[in-house]
């Protein structure tokens, strides 16, 4: 059995990345885009990752659950619309 005296609920490894790092990289890579240009770019990586076999719901609703703190009410609203067309439910 697991030894669960240290843990700490943070994964481990070269995978840790604060919410502010994950914001910061994710506007200066999409910031420029609008709503639709935006939505469009997600469908397209959504499909992309489910025909090579990547999609992990899991994932994506780990990085959901440390943005939402950050929305306001309508911004969360659209991210539970936008993780039930993807299928993470």
């Amino acid at each position: 059995m697991r030894q669960l005296r240290n843990f700490n609920g943070r994964r481990t490894g070269g995978d840790e990345r604060s919410n502010e790092a994950i914001v910061s990289e994710a506007m200066q890579k999409y910031g420029n885009l609008n709503e639709n240009e935006l939505m469009k770019q997600l469908q397209n990586k959504v499909e992309e990752s489910k025909r090579n076999g990547t999609f992990n719901p899991g994932e994506v609703l780990e990085f959901a659950s440390r943005v939402s703190p950050m929305l306001d009410e309508k911004q969360r609203e659209k991210l539970a619309d936008l993780l039930h067309a993807m299928g993470c439910e």
